[in-house]
């Protein structure tokens, strides 16, 4: 998880790269789409589109929950390290993002799972562009340089710091012209939970139940 000096875009927020482990669990392949928040919206109101809040609570709702950042970034990127999801080269067919204009890409969203070359490892759709994506964590700049363990032993499920004022955004977004270390699956950025803005949206995942040994 994170990245190392050896990639040039990366940011001292993603740094340094360090292992983690986590537990199985499930990712929705696509971001939620309208007609399912519409169908949240419709059975549980009032909801105001767009922020945090909602989003947890659509994903309360669905039985399911938001990934923490670590959960996000292994769905996108899988165990390798790859830069994005579908491997080390950038692909402008891969992402609907406006990457100085050199990319698939129109002044809305996309529907869901309309850039097939962008899959992940994990059969993931639209990690990177259409819209940034909404984590259950809270960010910290620094949060991966002072994340508890023990030196040279993967975290166990890491779940972000206990507070903060903003929560963590990842992949990039439709809505602007994202320079190309922003879509690339380490880069962490924060949002106000509170506000709302269009080029903001998010999956949900699920914790897979523990198996029980037979006695």
């Amino acid at each position: 998880m994170g990245s190392t000096d050896a990639d040039s875009n990366a940011s001292s927020a993603e740094k340094p790269q360090h292992r983690v482990r986590l537990d199985a669990y499930y990712t929705d392949v696509c971001p939620v789409t309208v007609g399912q928040y519409r169908a949240f919206c419709q059975d549980a109101h009032p909801v105001v589109d767009g922020t945090w809040h909602d989003s947890a609570a659509y994903s309360e709702w669905a039985g399911k929950k938001l990934p923490t950042e670590a959960q996000w970034e292994k769905a996108a990127r899988g165990t390798d390290g790859r830069i994005w999801p579908w491997g080390n080269q950038w692909n402008g067919q891969a992402a609907h993002c406006d990457y100085q204009h050199k990319c698939q890409w129109s002044d809305t969203t996309a529907p869901v799972g309309s850039h097939p070359q962008g899959v992940s490892p994990y059969g993931c759709h639209d990690l990177i562009g259409n819209v940034w994506e909404w984590c259950a964590d809270w960010y910290d700049d620094g949060y991966y340089k002072r994340s508890p363990g023990t030196p040279g032993v993967p975290e166990q499920n890491p779940r972000g710091p206990e507070f903060g004022t903003g929560r963590v955004l990842r992949g990039g977004s439709w809505f602007v012209d994202c320079t190309l270390g922003w879509l690339r699956c380490a880069y962490r950025r924060d949002f106000v939970p509170d506000l709302r803005l269009a080029g903001r949206g998010f999956r949900c995942a699920q914790d897979l139940p523990v198996p029980s040994l037979p006695l």
